[in-house]
């Protein structure tokens, strides 16, 4: 976790972006209805959440207080980043869903 730390926000935003989309992508190929956008606004944030903290769950690191002052904007960013790329696919999904039932 301190080669992730170490690196720019920017490059860190594209990767928590990059988990999300996958990860959503993943949940959401087979899941009917409303949710793979319930999906799309919710995982983002829970990754976000769970990759800013895992160096102080790992480490066991005492500046907690550091990490809670700057959790908001991490993980605002980061989460937002995640839900724009992960609505994303979700619409590609579901048109290309569309597009396939037609077709069959």
């Amino acid at each position: 976790m301190d080669f992730f730390e170490s690196l720019p926000f920017p490059v860190t935003t594209l990767i928590v972006a990059g988990i999300s989309v996958l990860t959503v992508w993943l949940l959401a190929r087979n899941t009917p209805g409303w949710g793979p956008w319930v999906e799309a606004l919710l995982a983002p944030f829970a990754i976000a959440y769970a990759i800013y903290w895992a160096p102080v769950w790992i480490n066991h690191r005492t500046n907690i207080a550091e990490y809670s002052a700057w959790e908001p904007i991490a993980v605002g960013v980061w989460g937002l980043f995640g839900v724009a790329g992960s609505l994303v696919c979700v619409y590609f999904l579901k048109r290309r869903r569309a597009n396939v039932s037609k077709n069959v």
